[in-house]
């Protein structure tokens, strides 16, 4: 069973595409030229509904374990703004779930622009082949502009020989991945043309809130349903049952 799902959302609107222009730069990117400008904003599924958090904390933090760039670090960004939030919630959230397992879970959503032009690449992923320590990610491709880079690439391991995946997202495209199992990376951009370009995601982590579950799931991206599944352990449990009563 693989750990990853690339799915097509429908024709993302202009209204959501527009407010990646007003992205403040991420200050927490060590280089001079700020290549990436974010917001960020968090909430929670519970009986699966949807809630914001409406706490005034607004900080990301991951350890330096897990983040060699920028871990360690107290990040604290701007909200996401009311068009986005709305977007997240009525538009995004009900087409993820569908591949996720019935948890409830704490998200993280990530509104995320990197830039480049003729003098400065931009580089996504600037901690390298990583794991980001939750328990799914999605990775929405939302507009691009003028790119040559930007390739996706999933790992079964931290070793560049275990690629299970390596793709350019294009716009409406959803990647959809077990952090727990995989590795993932995107690769530098440039401008294909001389001048300015830009790659605009939505990065959405999703933590489930009862650790006390089972967390070993890869997505059910094959064809057995959860149902199946549970009436196969089911119907296995009752055989090992039958043998130990009655025997073979």
């Amino acid at each position: 069973m693989q750990g990853y799902n690339l799915f097509q959302l429908e024709k993302i609107g202009s209204i959501l595409k527009k407010s990646f222009i007003t992205l403040p730069d991420d200050q927490y990117i060590k280089d001079e030229k700020k290549f990436r400008k974010r917001r960020y904003s968090t909430g929670f599924i519970k009986n699966k509904q949807f809630l914001w958090s409406t706490t005034k904390e607004n900080s990301f933090e991951q350890s330096e374990t897990i983040n060699k760039y920028a871990g360690n670090v107290k990040r604290d960004y701007e909200p996401l703004t009311k068009v986005v939030m709305s977007f997240i919630k009525k538009d995004f959230l009900p087409k993820v779930l569908v591949y996720l397992p019935p948890y409830d879970y704490e998200i993280g959503v990530h509104q995320i622009r990197v830039i480049a032009d003729n003098q400065n690449m931009g580089i996504p992923a600037p901690e390298g082949i990583h794991q980001d320590g939750f328990d799914y990610i999605s990775i929405l491709s939302v507009n691009s502009q003028n790119l040559a880079g930007g390739v996706s690439v999933l790992l079964s391991s931290p070793d560049h020989k275990d690629v299970v995946f390596e793709q350019v997202l294009q716009p409406n495209n959803c990647l959809l991945l077990n952090d727990r199992s995989l590795f993932h990376y995107v690769s530098p951009i440039v401008p294909k043309l001389p001048g300015n370009c830009f790659r605009d995601m939505i990065i959405t982590t999703f933590s489930i809130i009862d650790q006390n579950k089972q967390k070993h799931y890869n997505l059910q991206f094959d064809k057995i349903s959860y149902k199946t599944v549970l009436l196969t352990l089911t119907r296995r449990s009752m055989r090992i049952l039958r043998t130990a009563l009655f025997g073979s």
